[in-house]
């Protein structure tokens, strides 16, 4: 009896440890839940190991009892002992009918279990998946992005150096127009004051002729003066004429003292056009000479 009772002990040992490891595997996450269930299929199998061993030592313990009475008092205890015996065996198999109650609970938790570590491992397996795919389609996307940024980003960068090009010629063009200004500045106001000195000589000249005719005397005097007069008049010809046409030479001459001429006297002026905001365009020397012709 002390084999069975220890047998039945250790049963319900296990089975509490069942239940122990089934409440944690609920609570458990997919491999933890894995794990519990692997060890729960392992009682379950020492369980029904020990079932098998109780039933045995059952049968051993029925097949022990003696087959026939001999004398009335022998009877009587054997009654007894029958009636004890019987009342145990009994309470043995309701306990039996219970284990084996609760080993049936256990096996159709752990086939619960089972089911329900399968799931998981679908579903982990569907989300490992679903991540592959979805990495896929990251890169698959970054890639697009990337081929269809390249050429936008190498006409911005071909835009930006046709900026920086057209800025450095915008702004040499605008040196050059600058200094050809301030050349044509130069020029204009010299001409102006050679202009004007040749007109104070000339009419301090005819104030001179005049002055020799008015007070000259007889006809040698007036011979004189009228000599002196169209001398005098020569002479302003000749530096009016000087002074007209100067322009020209002067042009020729800053065109060669120049690096990199752009228009000279002998040939037409061009015309500097320059895409700005302000649309800029100069003909540096023709404004210069025709304002000198006018003036003259």
């Amino acid at each position: 009896m002390s084999s069975i009772t220890q047998t039945k002990a250790e049963a319900q040992k296990l089975i509490k440890l069942y239940n122990q490891l089934q409440a944690e595997a609920k609570m458990a996450d997919t491999e933890e839940a894995a794990r519990k269930a692997a060890q729960a299929e392992k009682l379950v199998s020492q369980i029904n190991t020990l079932q098998s061993a109780l039933s045995k030592t059952k049968n051993r313990a029925d097949q022990a009892k003696p087959a026939s009475i001999t004398n009335k008092k022998t009877t009587t205890t054997s009654t007894a002992s029958t009636f004890h015996s019987t009342k145990r065996t009994e309470s043995a198999d309701e306990k039996r009918i219970r284990l084996e109650e609760r080993i049936g609970r256990i096996e159709d938790a752990q086939k619960r279990t089972r089911v329900q570590v399968e799931q998981l491992n679908l579903a982990k397996a569907d989300l490992s998946r679903l991540q592959m795919e979805a990495e896929k389609k990251a890169v698959a996307l970054e890639r697009r992005t990337n081929e269809q940024r390249q050429p936008q980003a190498q006409e911005l960068v071909k835009l930006n150096e046709q900026i920086i090009k057209k800025d450095e010629q915008y702004q040499s063009i605008k040196k050059e127009l600058e200094t050809v200004l301030q050349q044509a500045q130069f020029d204009t106001n010299l001409l102006k004051e050679q202009r004007d000195a040749a007109v104070e000589r000339q009419q301090q000249l005819e104030k001179d002729k005049m002055n020799f005719l008015r007070y000259g005397d007889g006809n040698k005097g007036f011979l004189n003066g009228l000599l002196l007069g169209a001398g005098l008049g020569a002479l302003g010809i000749v530096a009016l004429a000087v002074v007209i046409f100067k322009t020209p030479l002067l042009d020729e001459v800053v065109c060669s003292l120049k690096d990199s001429p752009t228009t000279c006297s002998f040939s037409p002026p061009p015309t500097v056009t320059t895409n700005n905001a302000n649309n800029v365009t100069a003909s540096p020397r023709a404004p210069v000479q025709e304002q000198t012709q006018v003036e003259q």
